[in-house]
């Protein structure tokens, strides 16, 4: 066993192993990098285009919201009742 460690000397200072876990682990912060720069991108335009939108209209699809989420749930009455929002858009 001591004859070919001594026949055989490595080349590098890296294994393949380690060759494999220095990529894998570059590809990955790379990809949370891209993550998170998309996200961010998105988040900003949907602010954007929310600020853009009618408040009648913001409202109108928050209910939408509401009524859709408590169709699996029991939420008696909902149709029915204006949201806080409404009632200051109707003061206004």
């Amino acid at each position: 066993m001591v004859e070919v460690l001594t026949d055989c000397s490595a080349g590098s200072d890296y294994g393949g192993a380690a060759i494999v876990a220095i990529v894998f682990l570059s590809v990955f912060v790379v990809l949370i990098v891209g993550d998170g720069a998309l996200s961010g991108f998105a988040i900003w335009k949907a602010i954007q285009r929310g600020e853009q939108m009618p408040d009648s209209e913001r409202v109108r699809r928050a209910k939408n919201v509401l009524l859709r989420l408590c169709v699996t749930s029991q939420c008696p009455g909902l149709e029915s009742m204006p949201l806080k929002s409404e009632v200051l858009m109707r003061r206004l």
